[in-house]
């Protein structure tokens, strides 16, 4: 003979109210959205890098021409510009595209440069400045050449 015994109500909780599901379910968004504000910043960090990596490589690229091909008269590439997508290297050819972003201009400076005990030298201080769109300074390279006692 079977006998039912009378069940007693289990009174422990056997499940997820409501109020615990949309409590996890805030967490879980909150996480998701920090997550991807992460991505966000680490693109627009890659992105501004890339940029900055540009303007070096343009700057540099005419700080070079200025010193192969500074000839008799430096003073000449004082005040040189060159607008966005318009640069070229040291051979006039166009810059590759990812340096064509930026604009730079040339500047010559009358320096003179004495290390201790030693007497002045006269020479230019050459400074290339790389801009981007919104005019934002980028890169700023800069050599000092000694003149050559040649009378510049």
């Amino acid at each position: 003979m079977r006998t039912f015994a009378r069940r007693i109500p289990d009174r422990r909780r056997r499940g997820v109210s409501l109020v615990e599901s949309v409590l996890a379910a805030s967490l879980l968004a909150m996480a998701v959205m920090a997550v991807f504000t992460a991505i966000g910043s680490g693109t627009d960090h890659a992105q501004e890098s890339a940029r900055r990596i540009a303007a070096t490589m343009a700057a540099e690229s005419m700080l070079a021409r200025v010193i192969l091909d500074q000839g008799d008269d430096l003073d000449a590439w004082n005040g040189r510009f060159e607008p966005m997508n318009e640069l070229q290297d040291a051979c006039g050819r166009p810059l590759p595209p990812n340096q064509q972003v930026v604009s730079r201009s040339v500047e010559v400076l009358n320096k003179s440069r004495a290390l201790p005990g030693f007497p002045m030298v006269q020479g230019r201080l050459v400074i290339v400045e790389a801009r981007g769109r919104d005019n934002q300074l980028l890169a700023t390279i800069s050599e000092w050449i000694p003149d050559d006692g040649g009378g510049r």
